[in-house]
């Protein structure tokens, strides 16, 4: 009766570790920032505007800054303008970072964006 009882206490302290340390090296894999860039299409249809989403999700005390093209992402794809950008605290010490561009295509053709960079 007594083995069966030190053998729960040490699978359920073996529990509790295992879960510890996974928790411990999730945290620790986190990473610091993470970007996201998105269109509501994969086809710019010419003279029409489609809205480009970023969402870059970073520490509070991060100096990280989101790096657009002031008017162009490629050669005839122009960002129309700024429809919208907001912060979210997530909590944690971490922030969501929204943007929200209208972009706008003035040539028929395939066309490759330039990226969007967090540096």
């Amino acid at each position: 009766m007594k083995t069966s009882h030190s053998f729960h206490f040490f699978r359920s302290r073996l529990s509790a570790l295992i879960l510890a340390t996974f928790a411990t090296l999730s945290v620790m894999a986190a990473p610091s920032a993470s970007l996201k860039v998105s269109l509501d299409s994969a086809v710019l249809l010419m003279g029409k505007v489609t809205p480009l989403h970023i969402e870059v999700i970073e520490n509070t005390a991060s100096n990280g800054e989101v790096y657009v093209p002031s008017d162009t992402f490629c050669k005839n794809v122009e960002i129309h303008s700024l429809i919208k950008s907001d912060t979210i605290d997530l909590g944690n010490n971490r922030r969501q970072i929204n943007i929200d561009l209208l972009i706008q295509s003035f040539d028929s053709g395939v066309y490759r964006l330039n990226p969007v960079k967090y540096i």
